[in-house]
């Protein structure tokens, strides 16, 4: 059975040594978020939150606060996707002028499984090891990192499966709303996905529990909508399918508009690209 939290973290790791890309989550309503402009927070729909305090400023924070390296941002209006469990948060201007110093890009292509991730959240960390999983431990509201790779993928959601692998992680209490993150090829951080849910029993993450997080490239273009300064990677040279990738499919689409829309040209861009993915 799929469990819903009101806040879920992605934070029960079997070796805490893991990369920390720096400053890309915050917390947020007791859970989590990650900057996706310069203006704007992405999290999950469920984690819900008040907004437009009139008490709150960035000299005294109160109520509808962001927090995240140290600083604290108001909310002034948060929108929540129609059917996915996202909300895209918009901090106060006027008390916050200067907006955020890092986001991260957002996918506006598919990912595929095996891929790898890193994450990070707010919500409880792992205990003593047993044969069969993790008990949740200690405080929760502390940051914490974690890896997996991907173990599926639909329009509707990513799928992660705690295995056990070092660095590896599984969802936990209290980090609903924090971000599946990948690479490009230049080595920036692009979020992926949103998490929101786990098959994990409250305080223990077994082997073998999975971890959902919403598919954001299905939402490109509803997130876009929200976020006017969003990034996104790039397509490169040769990808006329625009997937991501120049590769067997981009050979087949210069084939099959052969002397309409394409020529010899097209294809000998494909051959020279042929494998990329280009990046910011």
């Amino acid at each position: 059975m799929m469990l819903l939290f009101m806040g879920i973290a992605h934070a029960v790791v079997t070796n805490t040594q893991v990369e920390n890309p720096g400053v890309l989550i915050g917390s947020w309503n007791g859970s989590s978020g990650t900057p996706v402009g310069k203006y704007y927070v992405l999290t999950a729909k469920h984690v819900g939150g008040p907004i437009n305090d009139p008490g709150c400023t960035a000299a005294l924070p109160k109520g509808a606060v962001f927090k995240i390296g140290g600083k604290h941002y108001c909310i002034e209006k948060r929108d929540d996707h129609p059917t996915a469990d996202i909300s895209v948060l918009t901090i106060n201007k006027t008390h916050n002028p200067d907006g955020f110093n890092s986001f991260v890009g957002v996918a506006s292509s598919q990912n595929k499984v095996g891929d790898k991730t890193i994450t990070g959240g707010f919500g409880y960390g792992a205990g003593q090891p047993t044969p069969k999983g993790y008990p949740w431990h200690g405080m929760y509201g502390y940051e914490r990192w974690g890896e997996n790779t991907i173990n599926a993928v639909s329009s509707a959601y990513i799928t992660t499966k705690f295995d056990n692998a070092p660095n590896e992680s599984s969802a936990a209490l209290y980090d609903s709303g924090s971000t599946l993150l990948t690479k490009d090829d230049c080595g920036n951080y692009v979020a992926i996905g949103v998490y929101v849910s786990t098959s994990s029993s409250t305080g223990f993450s077994a082997f073998g529990d999975r971890s959902y997080a919403v598919n954001l490239a299905t939402h490109y273009a509803w997130i876009k909508s929200k976020v006017p300064d969003l990034e996104s990677e790039t397509y490169p040279q040769g990808d006329y399918t625009k997937d991501g990738f120049v590769d067997i499919q981009d050979f087949n689409y210069v084939a099959s508009n052969f002397g309409k829309t394409t020529n010899v040209k097209d294809f000998n861009i494909v051959s020279s690209f042929f494998g990329k993915k280009e990046c910011k």
